[in-house]
């Protein structure tokens, strides 16, 4: 059940809400918030970037009712904004993917997956938690040089699945949730566990927000369980 905040919202959402996101949620916002202004009318304007640039943006000042991204990054960004306690809205897993004609890899343990990474050409990653994990295994590796100097970084804002799909790379580590609807690719979810790395996605509302309560109303939505199918269908589970 929506509690009373959300139905206040009706009334309360004077101005459209700002939302900016990292890709790695895009479609799930996406997919939510279209559930939420069905309910409430209220309306949403959800901008989807990559994760280093959201950060920069709302460093720099500009103005949004909600920040949602990796909750270190919202951490690293209360330093500087003063943000209400985050809320954790949902987990999402690192995966890798290849070309769709490519083999298989292996990749049942640690050991397999360092292997096939040697053999590869180029490795693709992001500029986000993914990414830099990806560069802490390397070093636990005592590979850093030999395996770094293969990644290819994806510009903000590009999926790491597409260029794996166009051939740019060979093979490619990302957000499960970004690589799912991608066309041309073969994902391979059941990392190592020595390697795999879970990611909370969380939101939080800067203190300069014009409409708080329509803010925390969307947010408790986010949240509920509502909103847990939604996530599992788009590579992702509810926070707990």
């Amino acid at each position: 059940m929506m509690n009373s905040d959300m139905d206040n919202s009706r009334q309360a959402a004077v101005n459209v809400l700002k939302v900016i996101c990292s890709m790695a949620t895009s479609r799930l916002l996406q997919a939510l918030i279209l559930d939420y202004t069905k309910l409430t009318g209220t309306q949403v304007r959800l901008e989807s970037t990559g994760g280093v640039t959201a950060v920069q943006r709302v460093a720099a000042g500009e103005k949004f009712d909600i920040v949602i991204l990796a909750l270190p990054a919202i951490t690293r960004l209360a330093t500087s904004v003063q943000f209400s306690p985050p809320a954790h809205i949902a987990l999402s897993k690192m995966a890798l993917a290849v070309h769709e004609d490519h083999p298989t890899p292996d990749i049942n343990n640690e050991e397999a997956l360092r292997t096939v990474l040697l053999g590869a050409k180029s490795i693709g990653c992001s500029t986000g938690p993914s990414g830099d994990h990806l560069k802490q295994i390397f070093t636990r590796w005592g590979q850093e040089t030999q395996l770094g100097q293969k990644l290819v970084v994806a510009p903000p804002g590009i999926s790491v699945g597409s260029l794996i799909a166009s051939g740019k790379v060979d093979i490619g580590f990302q957000q499960l949730s970004e690589l799912l609807p991608l066309l041309g690719i073969k994902i391979l979810e059941n990392l190592p566990p020595e390697v795999q790395l879970t990611t909370c996605f969380a939101g939080a509302i800067p203190e300069y927000s014009e409409d708080a309560t329509a803010a925390k109303a969307l947010l408790q939505f986010l949240v509920s369980p509502e909103a847990d199918d939604i996530k599992i269908q788009h590579g992702m589970t509810p926070s707990e």
